[in-house]
């Protein structure tokens, strides 16, 4: 303790020199070995002393700093109370009591000149004589076509569109076998016929994306048109009314503006939106409609009670009927056996597809993987055989419309000999036979 506290205090530590003699004048190898030791522990305590001292005047520095901080926060605490009392003691109807003076906090070197230039220019146009801020300056949109109004919400149905909400047609003038062929047709199609494609629409509807099919037909519409500059005044239209709701990629947005600011537009530009909103409608949202419940109440309110009858006698009847097969899949989620029908209507859907093309090929991998791999949610379970065939088919790629047969045969013997009976005389089944005309 004693020679810590003597580094601290000194620059140097000297300990106690005896008296010299006559005797002590006589040297040794031991006395020269006990002075080097001395020598070197003098000089590792001078440098002990000498790091304590400069770490000891740099606690006394930051010290001191901290101190000025406090010093100036409680400053800075001063001078707002004093404003807030100042704001506090206006009259209610003075004009000043709706300004407010910028404050220069003593932190404003650490903000970035960017934001500074950006918002220098707006506070002083707001200034008055006496330097007060008017008002706040208005919010900037990032794609800088803000012109005040608020921005819409694409998720709320209110919001979207100034449309009217779609009415769902009646059953009236139409019979089930034509509104059974939607479930087998394209949007061409379907857009042809008239209660079809208002169907289809309540569907978009309750789905968030009507303004795909709105957009669809306006640029039909457009395309008749011959004058260039209607042709300009209708795309800006467009793009004002469909431009935050639908999902157009950038090249074919890029160019319906640049159609906008051309004295003759270019109709390519129509054109390519119009090909990737139909494809969307096509490949997406048709496949959805066809499996939808809408679509599905709709054909049971037009289903005859002779063709739920059939369905007692015949399975083919009842797996080719989409009202019939909604209700089997009901059935077999409450005894915990659907996945066998999820890979029957999975192979169906398979096979409308161009054969041996790249699509047929990526669904066969997906069917692969949800139905047929093991351990799988879905699992089906197959034969060892017959899983192993399927699966190095899909391995080397050797995939056609026929992959999947033996495997769809194997599951509906399976779903013909137990389930099937078990439904038949379900209380369900018997449910829709008494709604039924």
């Amino acid at each position: 303790m004693w020679r810590s506290y003597a580094a601290a205090n000194t620059n140097t530590f000297t300990p106690k020199r005896k008296n010299i003699s006559a005797h002590s004048l006589s040297t040794t190898p031991t006395d020269c070995r006990r002075k080097s030791f001395n020598n070197k522990y003098i000089n590792k305590l001078n440098r002990r002393s000498s790091s304590f001292t400069s770490s000891f005047e740099e606690y006394n520095i930051s010290s001191d700093q901290k101190e000025e901080e406090n010093s100036v926060l409680n400053l800075n605490k001063e001078e707002i109370k004093e404003e807030e009392n100042c704001l506090n003691n206006l009259p209610s109807n003075s004009a000043s009591a709706k300004t407010f003076r910028p404050r220069k906090s003593s932190n404003s070197n650490s903000c970035s000149s960017s934001f500074k230039n950006q918002t220098t220019t707006d506070i002083s146009s707001n200034l008055n004589e006496d330097n007060n801020l008017l008002e706040m300056p208005p919010v900037k949109d990032i794609n800088g076509i803000n012109d005040g109004k608020p921005t819409a919400n694409m998720f709320e149905k209110d919001s979207r569109s100034d449309a009217p909400i779609p009415e769902m047609p009646t059953t009236e003038g139409i019979e089930y076998p034509r509104a059974a062929s939607w479930s087998s047709s394209t949007v061409a199609e379907i857009m042809r016929d008239q209660i079809g494609r208002q169907v289809f629409r309540c569907f978009l509807h309750e789905s968030l994306a009507e303004e795909n099919l709105l957009f669809v037909e306006e640029v039909e519409k457009m395309k008749r048109e011959k004058q260039p500059e209607k042709i300009r005044q209708g795309i800006k239209m467009l793009l004002d009314k469909y431009g935050q709701y639908i999902n157009l990629s950038s090249v074919a947005m890029s160019k319906l503006r640049e159609a906008t600011k051309s004295e003759v537009p270019d109709p390519k530009a129509l054109e390519c939106a119009h090909k990737e909103i139909y494809k969307l409608l096509e490949n997406d949202q048709f496949p959805r409609f066809r499996r939808s419940k809408l679509y599905l109440e709709f054909l049971e309110q037009l289903l005859p009670r002779s063709y739920a009858e059939r369905w007692m006698t015949s399975f083919d009847a009842l797996l080719g009927n989409q009202v019939g097969r909604h209700h089997f899949r009901q059935f077999l989620f409450n005894v915990h056996a659907e996945e066998n029908l999820r890979f029957w209507e999975s192979v169906i859907e398979f096979r409308q597809l161009k054969n041996k093309s790249i699509a047929m090929l990526n669904m066969s991998r997906t069917i692969q993987q949800q139905f047929l791999r093991e351990g799988a949610h879905n699992e089906v379970f197959l034969p060892f055989g017959l899983r192993q065939r399927v699966e190095k088919k899909i391995r080397e790629k050797n995939v056609d419309d026929t992959v999947f047969d033996e495997a769809v045969k194997h599951v509906e013997q399976i779903l013909k000999n137990d389930p099937y009976v078990r439904f038949i005389n379900s209380k369900e089944y018997n449910d829709l036979l008494a709604k039924l005309h």
